[in-house]
């Protein structure tokens, strides 16, 4: 009698049913830009989505999918849907948070893995057992076999379920036979203008019914190439400008941390591993004070620093270095290590799969140190990230992507935002009110230095935040360590002294000279301030040209 009454509690308990009321909910915490969006959607069957890091793109994405999921299933009917993205541990991603939803609602839907990669839903299983999610509600297949994915769809729709597909751009052209596609969403869709995922993309496009492209760095090749292709992409559907986000509280304030190294000397260093984990360990000592100093509770924030390496052989030998093992071991700092040839997690060898799980585990009170080469750089999302470090030069496009890793709201600020307890630009009543692009000193030397500061102009000008408030110069002594080679010196041609400390100058005068006179006109007391700034730019400016006529 037990027994029975045990086993019709656990059939009751595990019933897999509609919830719709779910999506109702989640609708209802949209911000005003993620609505403003979807309306825009409402509007067009193709068009491009354009908001930056860390403002909720993939709640945009699952909201689009999901509302015509239910939509279908009150008529009835059946939909085919398609996530599609460049890199698996976005997809990952993607369709971790989809799937979230999804099951809430208790949508009836079998997932399709278009791809290399092997997904594993046993978890998703153990973690829904008590929505009654189980294989008998879901099934999935991993696959690239075009009739694989054929019979497949056909079969779930047979089953009466919704079909979800997941693919990279690599993988894209599997689909040209599946038939009527409903809806695609293109994340990171700057990366679509590569000409083989175009054209993979061309071979599906007619089936798709409607399809949206969303980036936070959208690309263009001319007038009319790259997303200027309205025939490919559309039009501009909406365009959450960065700095509108920023002043609405939606995404931290940009900061520039630029260390320098002073030896006394006109002298720099060649670059080396020894000089990468010195620039590495006292980086992140000094990225430490700076988000304890500026946060209104340093209780509740550490420091993580995502480094962005040259390659692969070079991000190993620094995170196996002996001096670099045993500086994260004695300060009980995590170290992670990411890239197409294998994952670490505290020097434990781990698959893409639990390395995210592991990496979204880190608390904010938590210190990380997490190296990669491109892996994480593009919208996958990193909450904990404080400040982002490229060791190389780097595009437009990647760089604004890596510091978006950085810029994502530390989740008790964004409740009180949220709940308007403060206005956003007061930053000094953030925990975390800065995401840091750590500059080190040794980018100085590299020909492409003037490149990358280009970039960082441009990253001004994109969040409008007056420069002199967010550009901070550091000089430091590199860190006195016996267990370390010496690094050889060399001197190096005089006008190349004053290349960083103008670069400096540029950003601060350059960008923000309107800013400035602007500024002047409201608040003369700062009239003497602006003008010192002026006049040591003006300095630095000569000494360069002299020392250039010299050579």
């Amino acid at each position: 009698m037990v027994e029975n009454k045990l086993t019709d509690y656990l059939k009751m308990f595990r019933s897999y049913s509609e919830h719709f009321e779910y999506f109702e909910r989640y609708k209802s915490q949209h911000r005003t830009h993620q609505k403003e969006a979807l309306e825009a959607v409402d509007k067009a069957n193709i068009g491009q989505i354009l908001s930056p890091c860390g403002t909720g793109k993939t709640r945009i994405q699952i909201s689009i999918h999901v509302q015509d999921m239910i939509n279908k299933s009150l008529q009835g009917e059946i939909g085919v849907y398609l996530i599609a993205s460049h890199r698996l541990a976005l997809n990952v991603q993607l369709f971790d948070q989809l799937i979230d939803v999804c099951v809430r609602c208790g949508l009836s839907f079998n997932i399709l893995f278009v791809g290399s990669c092997r997904y594993d839903l046993r978890e998703y299983y153990k973690r829904y057992f008590d929505l009654g999610f189980t294989r008998e509600a879901c099934s999935q297949l991993a696959t690239t076999s075009k009739k694989e994915i054929e019979d497949f769809i056909q079969q779930s729709k047979a089953d009466n379920k919704h079909v979800i597909i997941v693919s990279t751009y690599h993988s894209f052209s599997q689909l040209k036979d599946v038939g009527a596609i409903d809806i695609c969403t293109y994340d990171e869709a700057h990366n679509t203008i590569e000409k083989d995922f175009t054209d993979n993309i061309n071979l599906v496009k007619p089936n798709i019914k409607r399809q949206y492209f969303f980036t936070a760095t959208r690309k263009i090749r001319g007038e009319y190439d790259g997303m200027n292709d309205k025939n490919f992409y559309g039009e501009i559907l909406y365009d959450a400008f960065p700095h509108l986000m920023l002043r609405s509280g939606e995404i931290c304030c940009p900061r520039i941390h630029i260390i320098d190294s002073e030896n006394g000397e006109d002298q720099t260093t060649i670059v080396n591993i020894n000089m990468l984990i010195k620039n590495i360990i006292e980086a992140f000592e000094k990225h430490r004070n700076l988000i304890k100093e500026k946060s209104i509770n340093p209780e509740k924030i550490s420091p993580t620093l995502l480094i962005s390496c040259v390659g692969i052989d070079e991000m190993m030998r620094v995170y196996n270095h002996p001096t670099f093992k045993k500086y994260v071991s004695e300060n009980n700092i995590k170290a992670l290590a990411i890239s197409s040839d294998g994952c670490f997690f505290n020097y434990e060898s781990c698959n893409k799969q639990s390395f995210l799980v592991n990496l979204n585990s880190i608390k904010d009170t938590e210190e990380a140190i997490i190296f990669n080469v491109d892996m994480l750089t593009e919208g996958i999302d990193l909450p904990s990230i404080t400040g982002v470090m490229p060791l190389r030069n780097l595009g437009e496009t990647k760089l604004i992507q890596l510091l978006g890793r950085c810029l994502r709201l530390h989740k008790e600020d964004r409740k009180d935002l949220y709940a308007e307890a403060f206005d956003p630009c007061k930053y000094y009543l953030y925990i975390k009110p800065y995401g840091y692009l750590v500059i080190p000193r040794h980018l100085a030397q590299l020909s492409e230095h003037k490149t990358m500061m280009d970039k960082v102009k441009q990253i001004i000008n994109e969040y409008k935040t007056p420069a002199e408030e967010i550009v901070i110069q550091e000089k430091f002594i590199d860190p006195k360590n016996q267990e370390l080679d010496s690094i050889i010196p060399y001197p190096i041609n005089g006008g190349k002294n004053f290349e960083l400390e103008h670069t400096i100058l540029d950003i601060i005068v350059e960008v923000n000279i309107d800013f400035m006179r602007e500024e002047l006109s409201k608040q003369p007391y700062k009239a003497s301030y602006f003008q010192k700034m002026l006049k040591e730019h003006e300095s630095i400016k000569q000494q360069k040209q002299n020392c250039q006529l010299q050579e």
